[in-house]
């Protein structure tokens, strides 16, 4: 059996948040967390909390129950947030293209690299990872998506934990692990079909 992280929160397909708690493979639903029905949770500077709602909406906790929503960042109808190590703030809207945040809005990469993304994620060293509309992974290196020999699942998303460890979201909404040579399947985390996973950050 492998452990789920203490530390692990999640966004299943209807919104909800969920996270798990001391006791091994123990799940509390916290519902909708600050009343935002939600995509996904990013860890943003100084180990801020974003969430980006269905609508697009982006918004930074407010450490006692509620959002904050960010206004300006809502020029764009976005998926996704994903910070690289280096403090820029990568989006990824609602047809695939890709953009990074500036003092000047929204900077649209366009369809980055020919590939309409899912979503952006970033290993402790700085590498961009995607994840492609069909489930297909890529890991951007020289200037081009590359074959990072994750396995042969269809992916909604990939994160990494604080040992640097890949974790992903199937198409069929379950959690997998990486164990160096092929995707743990961890299955249905609480029952939950997953859209999400998020590692906070130990205290």
């Amino acid at each position: 059996m492998t452990l789920i992280p203490r530390n692990l929160y999640a966004v299943g397909r209807d919104g909800n948040v969920g996270m798990t708690v001391p006791l091994l493979d123990s799940w509390t639903d916290l519902g909708n967390l600050g009343g935002w029905t939600l995509k996904m949770l990013a860890r943003g500077l100084n180990n801020s909390l974003y969430g980006v709602g269905t609508d697009g909406n982006i918004g930074v906790w407010n450490g006692s129950g509620g959002w904050v929503e960010q206004t300006s960042m809502n020029s764009w109808a976005v998926k996704m947030l994903a910070w690289a190590p280096d403090g820029t703030a990568w989006g990824v809207g609602i047809d695939g293209n890709v953009g990074t945040w500036g003092p000047y809005g929204w900077e649209n990469k366009g369809i980055f690299g020919g590939w309409t993304l899912k979503m952006l994620a970033f290993d402790s060293a700085g590498v961009m990872y995607g994840v492609g509309t069909e489930g297909n992974v890529g890991k951007w290196l020289t200037g081009k998506w590359c074959d990072p020999h994750l396995g042969t699942w269809t992916l909604d998303m990939l994160t990494f934990d604080s040992a640097g460890t890949p974790w992903c979201v199937g198409t069929d909404g379950n959690v997998g692990a990486w164990n160096g040579a092929a995707w743990a399947d961890i299955g249905n985390i609480g029952g939950w079909s997953m859209s999400w996973l998020y590692f906070m950050p130990a205290q």
